[in-house]
């Protein structure tokens, strides 16, 4: 068998096992996204058994999709194996896996994943201030490392994901002054001006006790527009 160094996304038609298919209350063998290695390997259409690892980033990076000649639910058949997959690998909820996915991601270097990852816990958990806050994070290290495409839709996702956090201050203080950092960037980007009336900016320049990322912040109002290259931290 040949081993790729690259892991990647693919669809393969993957042996669940008996245990876990019951408990999400799916075929045993099923079409599901993995993130291997080694996803081409095999004999297309045959049943193949992967490890849990590369199922549960699969489902992270490929969640809600699958082949549209299909009249599959792929959304709820992936959520409900998330949820069983929670439990068999022992995190209290989907989100606190997903957020496990998305810091592996990008401990090892993949940021998109690590970005896709982040999403899916927002689709699924859509009022978690901490799924927001990780999105926003993961999507600023990929603006950082110059990895985004098209950085202005990108600022203008952050600018919507950040009132959703105006009630909940995020617990780590690095991830307060990312969060924070980020969206007076955004807001200032999309609006050309920081508005003190506003409680989402009054919030986030609460939040922001970074001073090296408060200056920038004051430099950037000085100068009067978004300098993309400062984005890197």
């Amino acid at each position: 068998m040949s081993v790729s160094n690259h892991p990647e996304l693919a669809w393969s038609q993957v042996q669940l096992d008996p245990a876990l298919a019951k408990l999400a209350g799916v075929e045993e063998s099923c079409l599901l996204p993995i993130w291997s290695g080694n996803a081409g390997d095999g004999v297309p259409g045959d049943p193949a058994e992967h490890d849990t690892t590369e199922l549960v980033r699969g489902l992270a990076v490929g969640f809600g999709q699958g082949p549209k000649d299909s009249d599959h639910d792929w959304p709820g058949l992936h959520a409900a194996l998330l949820e069983a997959l929670t439990a068999v690998r022992g995190f209290s909820s989907v989100e606190e896996l997903l957020r496990s996915i998305a810091l592996d991601f990008r401990r090892d270097g993949y940021r998109r994943e690590a970005v896709e990852a982040s999403r899916t816990a927002v689709r699924l958990c859509p009022d978690s201030a901490v799924a927001r806050s990780q999105l926003i994070v993961a999507v600023w290290f990929l603006l950082g490392d110059q990895l985004d495409p098209n950085p202005e839709q990108t600022l203008t996702q952050i600018r919507e994901l950040f009132p959703g956090l105006v009630d909940s201050e995020p617990e780590n203080p690095r991830v307060r002054d990312l969060v924070s950092y980020a969206y007076l960037v955004a807001e200032f980007f999309v609006t050309g001006r920081l508005d003190e009336h506003s409680p989402e900016v009054q919030r986030a320049e609460g939040w922001l006790r970074d001073p090296e990322l408060a200056e920038r912040i004051d430099r950037m109002e000085r100068r009067g527009f978004v300098d993309l290259r400062e984005l890197v931290f």
